[in-house]
C-alpha cells in the first residue's frame, strides 16, 4: 500500500490524512501491489473493463457460490475463453475425494424440469449439454474428436466382489407414470440430420476400439438377462441392410437373415421362425 500512502501524504490536513489512511487500512493489506482483507459485498459489483483488465483470485473459496432469483431470464455464469491456446481451455475442477463410505461425487450436475402450467413441449432437456464443434472451413487431418470423455483410471487395488467400473454409465429412473414414450433407454446413439458419410473409413452407432492388447471377455455383457425380453430389437428390414428378409431353409425355417461383417467379409446370421430347429 505504500504508493497510496504516498499519495496521502500530499493531504495538508492531517485529521483527512488520518481519515483516508484509517479507511483504508480497514479494508486493504499493508503490502504492494495492494490486496483486499476479508469483505462482504452486497449488491452489484463491476470488476474491470471487459477484453481489457485481469481478475486473479488465489484465497480459498469459504462459501457457496449461490444464485436463486426467480423469474430471471439469463444465464447467472459464464465462462467465455476466446481464441485460446490453452490445453484446458475453459473450466478445470480437481480435488481428492476421502469419504470412505456413501455416495461420492465430484463434480455434480442437478436440474428439475418444471414448466409452468405443470404441461411441457420442449424440444429437448437435459442437465448438461457438451458439444465440440469442427469450425466450418477448418480441416482436421488427424486425432480424436470427443464431445464427452469418461475414464475411470485405475492404478489403485480393486478387490471386491460387488466392484463395478465404467467409463460411462447411463441410468433411467425415478417412479413416474410413464404412459406413452417414443423409447427410453440408458445409453442413446443418434446421427443428425445433414451429417455426411465419410467419404472413406466407417460410420456406426457403436464402436468398441481397444486401446491395448487387453484379452477382454464380453463385447456385451448383460448382468440380468432374465429381465430383458428380447436381445435385439430392429423396427425394419431391407435389402442390402443389417436385417432382411430369408426365405432359406438350413435345418429348418429361417424368417430373416442378419448381415454382419468380418474382416471385411460379408456373412449372414439366421434368425429362425421358432425356437426349436
Amino acid at each position: 500500500m505504500s504508493k497510496i500512502q504516498t499519495y496521502i501524504n500530499y493531504i495538508a490536513d492531517p485529521r483527512a490524512r488520518r481519515s483516508i489512511r484509517s479507511l483504508f487500512t480497514k479494508f486493504l493489506n499493508d503490502d504492494d501491489p495492494t490486496t483486499f482483507k476479508g469483505i462482504t459485498i452486497n449488491g452489484s459489483v463491476t470488476i474491470g473493463s471487459a477484453g481489457t483488465d485481469t481478475l486473479t483470485v488465489t484465497a480459498k473459496l469459504g462459501s457457496q457460490l449461490y444464485h436463486n432469483l426467480s423469474g430471471q431470464s439469463y444465464t447467472v455464469l459464464k465462462i467465455h475463453n476466446h481464441d485460446t491456446t490453452a490445453e484446458i481451455g475453459g473450466l478445470e475442477t480437481k480435488g481428492e475425494l476421502i469419504n470412505t463410505t456413501g455416495t461420492v461425487v465430484g463434480e455434480q450436475a442437478s436440474w428439475s424440469y418444471e414448466p409452468t402450467g405443470l404441461t411441457g413441449t420442449p424440444t429437448g432437456v437435459s442437465a448438461s449439454s457438451n458439444v465440440i464443434a469442427i469450425a466450418a472451413s477448418h480441416i482436421v487431418t488427424t486425432g480424436n474428436i470427443y464431445a464427452l470423455v469418461g475414464e475411470a483410471q485405475l492404478y489403485g487395488t480393486l478387490n471386491g466382489a460387488a466392484v463395478n467400473v465404467a467409463g460411462v454409465i447411463g441410468v433411467v429412473g425415478g417412479a413416474g407414470a410413464n404412459t406413452l414414450v417414443l423409447h427410453m433407454a440408458g445409453v442413446q446413439s443418434a446421427m443428425s440430420t445433414g451429417l455426411v458419410n465419410p467419404t472413406t473409413g466407417t460410420l456406426s452407432y457403436f464402436l468398441a476400439n481397444s486401446l491395448s492388447t487387453v484379452v477382454v471377455d464380453n463385447l456385451i455383457c448383460s448382468l440380468q438377462s432374465q429381465y430383458v425380453t428380447n436381445f435385439v430389437s430392429f423396427d425394419a428390414v431391407g435389402t442390402d441392410k443389417c436385417v432382411e428378409a430369408s426365405v432359406a431353409t438350413p435345418a429348418g425355417n429361417t424368417t430373416h437373415a442378419i448381415r454382419v461383417l468380418i474382416a471385411g467379409v460379408e456373412g449372414y446370421i439366421p434368425v429362425y421362425a421358432a425356437k426349436t430347429f
